[in-house]
């Protein structure tokens, strides 16, 4: 970086105003481990709030990226239960939260079928699985008095086959 004379700059390091002190709590069934034993447990991920949360509630604890579009931006419902969020990081781009994801920085909601093969290779993983939803039809709809064009009876063949094969 060239600096024209007589510019100065000044570098501050934010991390040296706090340090947090995180204690986690004893997970149950693990009385009577040793000290090795427990600290396999702890991970960097665990650490700094990136890890897996077994319940929505947990959500607090943890770095989110929203996707606006989906939803409130500020929450995430799961039936009727709504978690509050202060998200890291929120973009109207799936492609930008999944990439955010992949890069340590939160966990996302996004629709399935945009990281089902990024789970299937292992890349992310679903957490909170039992809170999911179930899953919506989808419905093509056209007007069947008129003969539709080639195109789109192409589109109805191939959606029709290709969901069929997710079920």
């Amino acid at each position: 970086m060239d600096v024209e004379p007589g510019v100065e700059v000044r570098v501050h390091d934010s991390t040296a105003e706090r340090r947090y002190l995180v204690l986690p709590l004893r997970p149950d069934g693990t009385d009577g481990w040793d000290m090795d034993r427990l600290a396999a447990l702890v991970t960097r991920n665990s650490m700094i709030g990136t890890g897996r949360p077994r319940t929505p509630d947990a959500l607090s604890a943890h770095s989110t990226i929203v996707l606006t579009g989906i939803g409130a931006q500020r929450e995430w419902r799961f039936g009727r239960q709504r978690v509050p969020l202060e998200p890291v990081f929120t973009t109207n781009s799936a492609d930008a939260a999944i990439e955010h994801a992949l890069s340590d920085g939160g966990l996302a909601m996004v629709l399935g079928y945009q990281v089902a093969d990024l789970v299937a290779r292992g890349q992310l993983e679903v957490v909170l699985k039992q809170f999911e939803p179930p899953p919506s039809p989808i419905q093509l709809v056209y007007a069947e008095s008129r003969i539709p064009s080639a195109t789109v009876r192409a589109f109805i063949d191939f959606a029709v086959s290709r969901l069929a094969t997710k079920a």
